[in-house]
């Protein structure tokens, strides 16, 4: 369901004009709005819990009639922010699950944070997906108290490398027992990966006083591979500027 919006749409109001944000943001809004209905249709069990999460929003005096209205809108109150978290993993279609993490993972939202760890470590299902929402969720969420939990992603490659955000904070924190791990993948990723440009990325936030990392970012700028050597010019840049 509503396979193609991986993000919330701040505006549902539909303008005339079809070159306007407002009339792009309404058309993907009442699109969202059909195919809920279709999928209503096909998931009776969900559309009943779905039915009671926007009970308990309308309560608080919205007029939400769609689980679209939640994901298409700007959600600022932290009371239907704290109902919607209630929710995640209570549906048997986990994509919904997967929209309603990008509602809550908004900046400061710490509240959030352990539910949504708990929620993604019990996934058993298309992980990997998922990790989409949850990675956006925990880099704007910014919660230091769970860095143990995000060393744990980094410590598996096939977590960290779909966690690119969230490895990427680890860099900008200057978290020291996540450096050795970004200097492992960044000498041994022989081909182009999500892991190389995220090892890149995240080295050039450290302190660097014995050029190590210098060193190994240097060697990537001369890769005949465009992407990977733009990516390590940006990073040295960087690490100069943190490091001088």
């Amino acid at each position: 369901m509503i396979k193609n919006i991986l993000s919330r749409i701040k505006n549902t109001t539909i303008s005339t004009d079809k070159n306007s944000k407002e009339y792009s943001t309404g058309v993907l809004y009442k699109s969202a709005v059909e195919e809920e209905k279709e999928w209503r249709k096909e998931n009776k069990k969900d559309a009943f819990t779905a039915d009671k999460l926007l009970a308990e929003i309308r309560g608080l005096g919205y007029d939400y009639k769609y689980i679209a209205d939640i994901t298409h809108r700007n959600n600022t109150d932290k009371d239907i922010l704290d109902i919607v978290l209630k929710y995640i993993g209570c549906f048997d279609d986990q994509a919904i699950s997967d929209l309603l993490v990008g509602v809550v993972g908004q900046n400061g939202n710490v509240s959030a944070t352990e539910t949504l760890i708990d929620c993604y470590t019990n996934r058993t299902k298309n992980k990997q997906i998922s990790s989409f929402f949850y990675d956006n969720a925990f880099s704007r969420i910014k919660d230091k108290r769970f860095i143990p939990f995000y060393l744990k992603l980094l410590k598996n490659p096939t977590e960290a490398s779909v966690f690119p955000l969230t490895m990427i904070m680890l860099g900008r924190w200057r978290v020291m027992e996540a450096k050795p791990y970004f200097g492992q993948y960044l000498k041994c990723s022989e081909e182009k990966n999500n892991l190389l440009f995220i090892s890149i990325h995240a080295l050039s936030y450290y302190s660097d006083e014995d050029g190590s990392i210098a060193k190994e970012i240097e060697k990537r700028i001369k890769s005949d591979d465009k992407d990977i050597a733009t990516a390590a010019q940006k990073a040295k840049k960087r690490l100069d500027k943190n490091n001088y």
